[in-house]
């Protein structure tokens, strides 16, 4: 058990110690970027030379030529995919994944956490390493393509760094300047995916100068579900829908906006309107905002006068 054979040691050190010097040769001639853990393949490279090293030192069958042709064989595939990464933008989104938004503007975004199986508890830890004691005080939390979690701290000018981030792309060209032709503030645009406040604001902004379709575009969801008086409705025919019950019941209606409440995610908006022979007098609703956009509205009114 704890004795077998005096050669069996031997070879052991003999061959450990080759098979060492053999594998910093390798990682010398391949270069600094083969254990570079910057992606699962890495990784799973990483593993796999030490995982031969041990194979090579305690099994008997195993020799120094096939334990070198491991290496080496290792070393190329690594080197082959890295390169083709570099060349192939294709290759790349093959091997490596992609960087994952978990914070926003000091916003947790939620579904990204569920959907990248990350608890809030791990991206509070992120912060706490990083030295930032709020969540509100970070530009962005990054889950990396290599699963480590980086933070970045509230920084002005474009955050260029975050450029190839899934839910936060700056999305702009390279004087800083928003592409797409649209401004800075937009969605298509935009350097980082705008709070619930703003989204509302311009929603306001938009339905108040009669731009119903320039609303869609910037501020709603393709899916976004509405719930009213009038049923279940989704997506920007349903908001179109909505809208129009809403004129017919207050035509050239006036209509003034109350308080605007927002606690992350959400929002309430407290609004009365009034034509000639109708008016609103209780108007309310509620919005979830998620990456820019508003996902659900819930819409309450009721109408005093000939149609009330």
């Amino acid at each position: 058990m704890f004795f077998d054979d005096l050669a069996d040691v031997g070879r052991v050190l003999a061959l450990g110690g080759l098979s060492y010097l053999v594998l910093v040769a390798v990682l010398r001639l391949s270069g600094k970027r083969t254990l570079a853990k910057l992606n699962a393949f890495d990784l799973v490279v990483t593993v796999a030379f030490g995982s031969v090293l041990a194979t090579t030192l305690l099994s008997p069958t195993t020799s120094l030529a096939e334990s070198t042709a491991a290496f080496a064989t290792l070393a190329i595939a690594q080197y082959a995919v890295a390169k083709g990464s570099v060349l192939s933008p294709s290759v790349g989104r093959v091997v490596r994944a992609e960087p994952t938004a978990l914070v926003v503007d000091g916003h947790v975004r939620h579904e990204a956490l569920a959907a990248e199986r990350v608890t809030p508890a791990d991206v509070r830890a992120a912060l706490r390493q990083s030295g930032v004691a709020r969540t509100e005080d970070a530009a962005a939390v990054v889950l990396e393509t290599d699963g480590s979690i980086s933070v970045v701290r509230s920084a002005d000018g474009d955050p260029t760094a975050l450029a190839d981030v899934a839910g936060l792309r700056a999305g702009r060209t390279g004087d800083g300047r928003s592409g797409g032709g649209q401004s800075a503030d937009g969605p298509a645009g935009e350097g980082r995916i705008r709070p619930t406040e703003d989204v509302l604001s311009d929603h306001l902004r938009s339905r108040q100068a009669g731009d119903l379709e320039g609303d869609l575009a910037r501020n709603y969801d393709p899916r976004v579900v509405l719930l009213s008086a009038e049923g279940v409705h989704r997506g920007h025919d349903g908001v179109r829908t909505l809208a129009g019950v809403l004129h017919s019941y207050v035509p050239a209606g006036r209509y003034e906006y109350g308080q605007i409440l927002c606690e992350g995610d959400v929002g309430l908006l407290q609004w009365t309107a009034e034509s000639d022979e109708v008016e609103v007098h209780d108007g309310a609703d509620s919005y979830v905002v998620r990456d820019g956009r508003i996902v659900a509205q819930t819409i309450h009114y009721s109408t005093r006068g000939d149609r009330g």
